[in-house]
């Protein structure tokens, strides 16, 4: 960065990764993702407050609301960025109220496409940001708080620090153009493939719903659980997959799988379908500041739980199933059919995707996993202070949808689960969570299971467990 000042563009094309998530809010997915860091001090607001509006500068997308117009979309600057609430600051008698607080805002959303909230609890502080998903994913709300803490801490000394806006395009097709052709054949394989397996008809989360049933349920009484794998328990299940022969990740949807089987009680030898999420970053080249975008793809992992079997079993199963999109490109997108549906008008692409999840409501719906990867605690600290924790939650639906989010900060996971209340038991996701866990053949140590934590979201009366 350099002190040299540039005004961000006024208009910024709209990806088809942004169309298609803005869409996808339309008929109830999450409009917002969440990042929670709770610092051991206390944090200088008007300081805060001003490394924020730098950001939406320095971003120039965290600026913007999106448009969608009769020939596509687009992002536009607002007209007035200084006269907007880029930070609020709040008081909270402890996290889980805090974070309530946060989730409540799903309720009512607003054209910020990023805010930050700095809440004072009785011994720390607690920075929360928020970013709408149509703007970036996980990946892309972890650079923000990279981007922030930079901001933040630049300006102790250099308070007349004017950021660059980041010129780096967003483009959503970055990663079609390092594939070769062999690259693509695999997709297309590996989809064509998909096709036969959907014949296995795999178990799910059953529900009762139609789409348009899904979309009444109440949501205002949103929850999270978080469980923890510290590092003893996560340096185990580690040496456990290296000795295996498998990743962690493979490891972590087998035990998913067993632990799904008692959850949802469904057979144990019937294939199960967990949905992944993929961050298709890995096809891009590095950029010294990544753009702040959507680069993620999903992929179905279908295999046999094999719950009575041992564990070992259900990972070979689930290993095979990682290996086959491995080859596959690892979930990359079909090149074929996006590059056919990105040329689509608005209304078109609404149109699908409206009958898409129609359909996904048809039958028993996939368990989703996001494992949005490791935060570097050098890149989040304050004037060189740490979050004590970091905890990101990428929207709580009403069942059937159930997302797990995985992320990695000192050398301990975290997996949380955003839910509504009055839709299912906080027991029986907290079960759930400590069943996957449970599941995994390592053994335990006093560090290793964590804390479990959860947040009730009533006005009013907040109450945490």
């Amino acid at each position: 960065m350099t002190s040299s000042i540039h005004e961000p563009p006024n208009t910024l094309p709209a990806e088809f990764p942004d169309e298609m998530l803005t869409l996808a809010r339309e008929f109830g997915a999450p409009g917002y993702a969440h990042l929670f860091l709770p610092y051991p001090a206390r944090l200088d607001a008007e300081r805060l407050g001003r490394a924020v509006r730098l950001l939406i500068d320095a971003e120039p997308v965290l600026g913007c609301r999106f448009e969608a117009t009769g020939a596509g979309s687009r992002w536009r600057r607002h007209e007035d960025p200084d006269s907007m609430a880029w930070l609020e600051v709040a008081t909270a008698p402890d996290f889980d109220t805090a974070v309530s607080s946060v989730m409540l805002t799903e309720e009512t959303p607003t054209d910020r496409t990023v805010v930050v909230r700095l809440f004072s609890l009785p011994e720390h502080d607690l920075v929360a940001i928020t970013i709408d998903h149509a703007a970036g994913d996980g990946a892309a709300l972890v650079e923000c708080a990279y981007h922030l803490a930079e901001l933040y801490t630049l300006l102790r000394d250099r308070p007349d620090h004017r950021p660059v806006p980041n010129a780096t395009a967003r483009d959503g097709f970055e990663w079609l153009q390092g594939l070769s052709g062999r690259d693509k054949a695999r997709t297309v394989i590996r989809d064509l493939g998909a096709v036969g397996r959907a014949r296995l008809r795999p178990t799910g989360i059953a529900h009762s719903h139609t789409l348009d049933s899904w979309m009444a349920v109440p949501r205002c009484a949103p929850r999270f659980i978080d469980r923890r794998i510290g590092p003893s328990d996560l340096d185990a299940i580690g040496r456990f997959a290296r000795s295996n022969g498998s990743s962690v990740f493979a490891l972590l949807v087998s035990a998913m799988a067993r632990a799904f089987v008692d959850f949802a009680g469904v057979d144990a030898n019937r294939p199960i379908q967990i949905q992944t999420v993929t961050d298709l970053r890995r096809f891009v080249q590095a950029h010294e500041r990544p753009p702040i975008r959507n680069m993620v793809a999903s992929a179905s992992l279908i295999f046999r739980p094999a719950r009575h079997e041992p564990f070992t079993v259900t990972l070979e199963n689930a290993k095979r199933e990682v290996e086959r999109l491995r080859t596959g490109m690892r979930g990359a997108m079909n090149p074929i059919a996006v590059s056919l549906v990105r040329r689509l008008s608005h209304a078109t692409k609404r149109r699908l995707t409206e009958k898409a999840l129609r359909a996904k409501f048809r039958g028993p719906v996939p368990l989703t996993f996001s494992h949005a990867g490791r935060v570097q605690e050098e890149r989040v600290r304050f004037d060189g202070i740490a979050p004590e924790r970091v905890l990101l939650i990428g929207g709580w639906m009403p069942m059937p949808v159930l997302l797990i989010v995985g992320l990695e900060y000192r050398r301990t996971l975290s997996l949380s689960v955003g839910f509504q209340d009055n839709d299912i038991p906080s027991e029986r996701v907290r079960g759930f969570l400590d069943g996957i866990v449970g599941q995994m053949p390592v053994e335990r140590s006093e560090d290793g299971a964590g804390r479990s934590s959860s947040a009730r979201a009533q006005k009013g009366s907040p109450s945490s467990t």
